[in-house]
């Protein structure tokens, strides 16, 4: 496909010229080029780059269909508890061997986005992850895109915490910084909420009101009650299964 589309700009270049062609061959294809008949011409490379974007759109289903059976085949063997995240459903189950003891809805990452023409990538990985780390009250460190998706620059100067404080008292100096001097604070308290998991990679299950859909930058989202149910049922180690 890409040699076609490289054919017809340079058969556009030709005709450009005062050139007329009366026949070109395109791999299997003829089509018969005049003056006339840009359009055409244009329309048929169109087609060709819909077919393209079809195909690479084929082929991304066909990949996360591939996932889910492989990580479908791994969980019928699995022993103990273990979480699945399901993505497109936009909820979690945990089970202990075949038997669900506990499920709720989540949300999971956005996908691509274009900020400041910069590329970032916010889609929840498909994979088989383990609970890394069991955190209690673990505090946020905002990346850049924090403040990029505001329409802000980053901070030259920040707003830092009192040494030693405790992480109640740090929660209640947070609050009272006014709107502007809270986007002037890099680490902050009690943004995840209070029961945390780490699977490794960024990738954190944790509170967060909007968890609903594809709405995280990575994370996946649960209730208040779910992230402390999910926290006492999984233990360090157990594994998650994502598709």
């Amino acid at each position: 496909m890409f040699t076609r589309i490289t054919t017809i700009i340079a058969l556009l270049s030709v005709l450009a010229a005062g050139f007329v062609v009366t026949m070109v061959a395109l791999s299997s294809d003829y089509i018969v080029l005049r003056r006339d008949n840009f359009e055409e011409l244009i329309n048929y490379a169109d087609s060709l780059e819909r077919k393209l974007e079809l195909t690479k759109l084929e082929l991304s289903v066909l990949k996360r269909k591939v996932q889910k059976l492989e990580l479908l085949a791994e969980m019928r063997t699995q022993k103990g508890r273990y979480l699945v995240v399901d993505r497109a459903k936009g909820k979690f189950w945990i089970r202990d061997g075949k038997f669900v003891i506990y499920e709720g809805v989540c949300g999971v990452g956005k996908g691509v986005k274009w900020i400041r023409n910069k590329k970032f990538n916010f889609e929840t990985p498909a994979g088989i992850y383990h609970v890394k780390r069991k955190l209690l009250n673990p505090w946020w460190i905002r990346p850049n895109w924090f403040w990029y998706e505001r329409g802000l620059e980053v901070p030259k100067k920040w707003i830092r915490f009192p040494k030693n404080i405790t992480f109640e008292r740090a929660v209640a100096f947070y609050n009272s910084l006014s709107k502007e001097d809270k986007l002037r604070v890099r680490a902050i308290p009690g943004y995840l909420g209070k029961y945390v998991l780490d699977l490794g990679g960024g990738i954190f299950i944790h509170y967060n009101k909007h968890n609903r859909g594809a709405v995280s930058h990575g994370c996946i989202r649960v209730s208040e009650e779910d992230s402390e149910i999910i926290w006492k049922l999984l233990d360090v180690g157990d594994p998650v299964y994502i598709f």
